[in-house]
């Protein structure tokens, strides 16, 4: 299993949360650091929005993007590997 299949996999046993949740609660659900969450969204690279000082997240948005990525990054591999 590559890291990009097993990434997918846990993005997809994410618990739905119905709703918006903050910066803290995503992290906490995605199991990452903080830090690195809020580098990502302020970077556009997963979706938020700002309310105030505040970061807010649709769970279901963030659960697509991420699983988009990591399908991504599995197919980029790929290529490497079969030398295209």
């Amino acid at each position: 299993m590559r890291a990009g299949e097993k990434y997918a996999r846990y993005i997809e046993g994410m618990k739905p949360t119905a709703g918006f949740i903050d910066l803290a609660g995503l992290a906490g659900a995605l199991n990452l650091p903080t830090a690195w969450v809020r580098s990502e969204a302020l970077a556009g690279r997963i979706p938020c929005f700002r309310a105030g000082r505040r970061l807010w997240f649709d769970v279901e948005q963030v659960r697509a993007t991420l699983l988009d990525r990591a399908n991504e990054n599995a197919n980029q591999q790929v290529e490497v590997f079969n030398g295209r």
